[in-house]
């Protein structure tokens, strides 16, 4: 999402300050408007404040109701992705009674209307978490009866991180599902020794694009949780994965670890990692398999052909 204060104007001359978490991205769309005159400042959190700081003019981030844009008196001037919310699941588990889950600060139209999806397919029986006026009216605005559904009234956003995790240590929910809430002040709950939600596994993000019901899944890990993994730890993200495609019915995974490079260089980290990686995956005999290094492009061109 492109955004810039309603209030600045900017000169053909000026050189943009873009504040972005997405770097790639926003170097793709002004590359796609032919704008060259720009330098990307990289954001760690809270990007939209960084317009009234003066430390940037435009900025590229996530939005989902755009109450915070307009907080920060800022205007869309294009959408780069839109997104939404998705639950994978095994065939097998159509045959199963939905578990239980909890939807963090629900009440927003896209996580309802994700969590309805679910539970028409009988995936999940969910617990929301959040104000209760805010979800019966979503409820309502989607036709939907959720009288046989159990209501946490929390109206504060941060305080449903808590009060899912906790259901989830004392077994009361098998999953917590992210609503309406910041991914941080999730996780901050989420990863508390107090709840011992992880044990002994460590924690990694996987995404997972389909184009329709019936296409291959393209997965792609870890981009969000692990900073500066090492070797032992991407082995950890690597199990991960592993095991997330076996349990949505891939019983095999191809999975390829990418690098700037194919070429095994000392002066490309990355390319000795990959190498590394492949090597250790093919003693320890994991179900899958796996291919290093690769590049994204090299990857691209073998699903094009249909390999």
């Amino acid at each position: 999402m492109c955004i810039r204060d309603r209030g600045r104007k900017i000169a053909k001359t000026d050189i943009l300050k873009v504040a972005s978490k997405f770097k790639n991205l926003s170097h793709e769309w002004f590359s796609s408007k032919g704008i060259t005159q720009y330098e990307t400042i990289t954001s760690l959190g809270a990007t939209e404040g960084s317009n009234k700081l003066g430390t940037s003019d435009i900025i590229v981030d996530l939005s989902s109701t755009g109450e915070t844009l307009r907080q920060n008196n800022l205007k869309v001037i294009d959408t780069i992705l839109k997104s939404s919310a998705c639950l994978f699941y095994s065939k097998k588990s159509l045959k199963k009674k939905g578990v239980k889950v909890g939807i963090v600060n629900a009440g927003k139209p896209l996580p309802m209307l994700s969590v309805q999806d679910a539970v028409n397919e009988n995936l999940i029986e969910p617990i929301f978490i959040g104000d209760q006026k805010e979800i019966l009216k979503c409820a309502e605005d989607l036709k939907w009866d959720i009288s046989n559904y159990e209501i946490i009234h929390e109206p504060i956003e941060n305080n449903t991180a808590s009060i899912a995790a906790k259901l989830a240590s004392e077994g009361k929910i098998r999953f917590i599902v992210k609503g309406h809430i910041h991914t941080d002040v999730l996780m901050k709950e989420v990863l508390k020794r107090e709840y011992n939600l992880l044990g002994k596994t460590r924690l990694s993000h996987i995404w997972h694009m389909t184009i329709d019901k019936e296409d291959k899944p393209l997965i792609i890990t870890d981009g969000a949780l692990n900073v500066l993994p090492n070797i032992k730890t991407k082995m950890h993200i690597l199990k991960n994965v592993i095991n997330f495609s076996n349990r949505i019915g891939i019983e095999r995974p191809k999975i390829a670890v990418l690098s700037a490079t194919e070429e095994v260089l000392d002066s490309v980290p990355s390319s000795k990692e990959a190498e590394e990686i492949t090597i250790l995956a093919k003693k320890e005999n994991l179900n899958a398999d796996v291919f290093g290094p690769v590049s994204y492009t090299h990857l691209r061109a073998h699903e094009t052909r249909g390999n």
